[in-house]
């Protein structure tokens, strides 16, 4: 049996890593998407403008809304919030 030399086995990973660095950008593709770019009301409130963040309970920020394609994406739990609809 074969012993397997760790500097072959080393460079080898080294020479995949700069390969796949080096396509893998090539090959995504570029999404335009767009954060916070509506306004939002509810009932005749406004609830968010353009811009703002929305505050998790941990403290994270968020965006109230992320645009793509034509299509405004919302967070469902801030929506429930804010229509007092509850998981029960």
């Amino acid at each position: 049996m074969k012993k397997l030399n760790f500097k072959s086995v080393a460079i080898g990973m080294i020479i995949m890593a700069i390969v796949f660095s080096a396509i893998s950008p090539s090959l995504a593709e570029m999404l335009d998407v767009t954060q916070n770019g509506i306004n939002i009301r509810v009932n005749g409130v406004d609830v968010a403008k353009q811009g703002d963040m929305l505050t998790l309970s941990n403290g994270t920020k968020v965006p109230f809304s992320i645009g793509y394609d034509g299509t405004n994406y919302l967070p469902i739990g801030k929506l429930a919030e804010l229509f007092e609809i509850s998981a029960d």
